[in-house]
């Protein structure tokens, strides 16, 4: 899909108009591989690649009888994937800050990028 269309591009009015945005959802536990993922992202597609980190994930139907993926993630597991965008280079995309755990379940979706003269970086 990359090659077709590349990276997302975005008009002045937050829009994309052509290009990808991987959506990531990370698991309790790591089983979303979000290390392997994303060093995957850096290394075969392109550190400019536009990802949304996600963190309302919810133990629905048959998670619960998982011991693994029976309960919502922790604050310290999303933070660790957010550690890991910035390890290999990863500054396009969306984060969610959680504002408490309470309301971490993904509802407080904010741009993990600055812009500074047409150019986005990684906001810190």
């Amino acid at each position: 899909m990359h090659r077709q269309v590349g990276i997302a591009r975005i008009n002045e009015e937050g829009i994309i108009e052509k290009g990808i945005v991987i959506r990531h959802l990370v698991l309790p536990n790591n089983l979303s591989g979000t290390n392997v993922i994303m060093k995957f992202i850096a290394e075969k597609i392109s550190k400019d690649t536009y990802i949304s980190l996600m963190s309302q994930y919810l133990p629905y139907h048959k998670a619960s009888q998982s011991n693994e993926a029976s309960r919502r993630l922790k604050h310290e597991e999303y933070e660790s994937a957010k550690e890991t965008m910035k390890k290999y280079g990863l500054h396009n995309g969306w984060i969610q800050e959680s504002y408490g755990s309470e309301r971490f379940a993904g509802i407080n979706i904010k741009p993990s990028l600055i812009k500074d003269n047409n150019s986005c970086k990684h906001e810190k």
